[in-house]
């Protein structure tokens, strides 16, 4: 007697060479920092007790957020990274983090470019990129209703995504030895296996004890959990079927669907929060043995450099790379990172490097999932300090700049100060550029990064900075938006001259009205969420073609120019880039089994 299958989601990821392992050297550094607070002892002792199969080696429960219910939507990926998600923050804030499972999947199906399709169900790592680049609300913001499948979440739920962007996720090595390693080391992972008939029996949803199916065995569909310990025979899950499913919601499956011969257990991934991660042990060497006796030396202050700008570097399509300029050229800012420049179009990377800038120029490179698309962003340290506060709330300000109630912003005039890490930056220029038609916009880069760092280098701004000490005065704060607007102006008239290099983000001190009118296509942090915006329904014109949000976006920037001359311009073509590929939703059986 068999019972009503739940829906099942997971599909196997797509080969991807880009995929980050335990051996890449940003992971390996993650986990040398967080292993130590992770040290599971408590979950080996609490794992003492036998269960049905056994006494399980470790146990990580006691850290896991309440088991949940994903019903009959395919949201099983959904289901097992946000649960990967609050069992970090548990484990290492102790806050009781419930996030929203339904935004998740939603967004996970946008990004695959599967809107309108129906429930698909999704890839594991393209759920945890979704996480990355989306963010998610709480789940009070966003609640679990099958009856919102198709409804768009409102734009302040996507405001959530700068919390996320510190979120690091990698591929685990999918050997039995290894995921112990994982889990004895206090690392959870998601991972997808295939699911069979036999599974779905009244005893296997009392126990959660799923069987090794048999050779003619019908096969289901797939489903995504998350692993939290395990016996030596079993891997001990977490699943999403509700509380009221084998083992108060959590199940056991055979070692056996992990083996190399025939494996029915696949796609395990795992992951990080380098926020959660204290500067000096995200510097400490990878794995690196100490000798006994003898202590590694702490850099000093001088040789830690700062980064002003928040880099995470991942299995997805904006994968940044942290170079900084010298007058030899461009090198990667740490040793370790070098082998990031595999990531970017060889042609960009190789003229980059011919690139000679005094130093003191940090920027990051992120590459789009199109081949044809790059986002540059730039950042300056302009005062050569360490980013603080300008004034206390408490200051005499005669109205040169406000502090909201939060403390979180420093406003002057009508543009805006950045904030970076709880306190906004004094003396960071931050700029984004958006490059257009690779080849040839990697030569308007190079040209482009000699005009502006000319003119950073002869601004006033510098000065102006230099001027401001513990004590901020009015008087020095006016000197400071007014040569930090007189340089906005400045930088964007250059970029303006760049066919293919458009200036798509603000910058600090006041520049916002410079470029407000181009950040519509870009996230709170200036990544591209969608190229292909959908724009206003309007009727259709022979004379009027439709354009995307970036060839509008080119468009007007050309109109602008061209009515400051007194030429006409012409629409651009349809075609300046080329078509929009998505990756196809795979054939799904319909039916409930689907």
């Amino acid at each position: 007697m068999s019972y009503k299958i739940p829906r099942l989601g997971w599909l196997p990821d797509p080969l991807d060479p880009r995929d980050l392992t335990v051996r890449a050297p940003e992971v390996k550094r993650s986990l040398s920092a967080v292993m130590p607070r992770l040290s599971p002892k408590g979950a080996v002792g609490a794992a003492a007790g036998a269960t049905s199969v056994g006494p399980l080696r470790v146990d990580l429960r006691k850290w896991c957020s309440a088991v949940e219910d994903q019903g009959q939507i395919g949201s099983c990926t959904a289901n097992a990274v946000v649960g990967l998600y609050e069992y970090f923050q548990r484990r290492m804030t102790g806050e009781n983090v419930e996030a929203s499972r339904f935004f998740l999947y939603r967004a996970t199906r946008r990004l695959l470019g599967w809107d309108g399709r129906g429930d698909t169900g999704a890839f594991i790592r393209s759920t945890i990129r979704a996480l990355r680049l989306f963010g998610v609300p709480p789940e009070e913001y966003w609640p679990y209703k099958e009856s919102d499948f198709d409804r768009e979440p409102q734009a302040f739920q996507y405001a959530f995504a700068q919390n996320f962007r510190a979120i690091q996720y990698f591929r685990l090595e999918e050997k039995i030895g290894h995921l112990k390693s994982a889990l004895n080391a206090g690392l959870p992972f998601a991972f997808g296996f295939t699911c069979f008939s036999s599974m779905f029996s009244p005893e296997v949803k009392a126990s959660g004890i799923i069987p090794y199916p048999a050779p003619q065995e019908a096969v289901e569909g797939g489903h995504a959990v998350l692993a939290v310990g395990y016996s030596d025979s079993h891997v001990l899950f977490k699943n999403s079927w509700s509380p009221k499913w084998g083992l108060d919601g959590y199940g056991f499956l055979p070692w056996t669907f992990f083996d190399r011969e025939r494996p029915l257990a696949t796609d395990c991934w795992a992951l990080l929060d380098a926020a959660l991660i204290p500067p000096e042990e995200a510097t400490r060497e990878d794995f690196e043995e100490e000798k006994p006796g003898k202590r590694r030396a702490r850099p000093s202050r001088a040789e830690r450099t700062p980064a002003l700008i928040q880099v995470v570097r991942g299995n997805d399509p904006f994968t940044e790379v942290p170079l900084r300029i010298t007058s030899s050229g461009v090198e990667a800012a740490h040793d370790a990172l070098r082998m990031g420049l595999r990531s970017t179009r060889e042609e960009v990377s190789v003229r980059l490097r011919r690139v000679s800038i005094t130093p003191s120029f940090d920027f990051t490179l992120l590459r789009q999932a199109s081949d044809d698309l790059y986002l540059v962003g730039l950042a300056w340290d302009l005062s050569g300090r360490t980013p603080s506060l300008l004034a206390s709330a408490a200051e005499p300000t005669k109205g040169v700049f406000r502090q909201d109630g939060a403390g979180r912003e420093i406003r002057f005039g009508d543009g805006g100060l950045q904030v970076w890490k709880g306190a906004p930056v004094i003396g960071a220029l931050y700029l984004n550029l958006l490059l257009v038609e690779s080849s040839k916009g990697a030569e308007d880069l190079s040209k482009t990064l000699h005009d502006v760092e000319s003119i950073v280098t002869k601004s006033r701004l510098g000065t102006a900075l230099a001027e401001q000490g513990s004590e901020v005065e009015a008087e020095s704060l006016v000197r400071t938006e007014e040569a930090a607007r007189l340089l906005m102006g400045e930088v964007t008239a250059a970029l303006g001259r760049q066919g293919h290099v458009i200036p798509c983000f603000k910058g600090v001190f006041g520049a916002d009205s410079f470029l407000h009118g181009q950040t519509d296509v870009y996230d709170q942090l200036g990544t591209v969420v969608e190229l292909e915006r959908a724009l206003k329904e309007e009727p259709r014109s022979t004379t009027k073609p439709r354009l995307t949000a970036l060839q509008q976006m080119q468009m007007e920037l050309v109109e602008e120019r061209q009515r400051g001359s007194g030429k006409v311009t012409e629409p651009p073509r349809e075609d300046v880039l080329p078509p929009k590929t998505e990756e196809a939703a795979p054939k799904r059986p319909h039916g409930p089994r689907a």
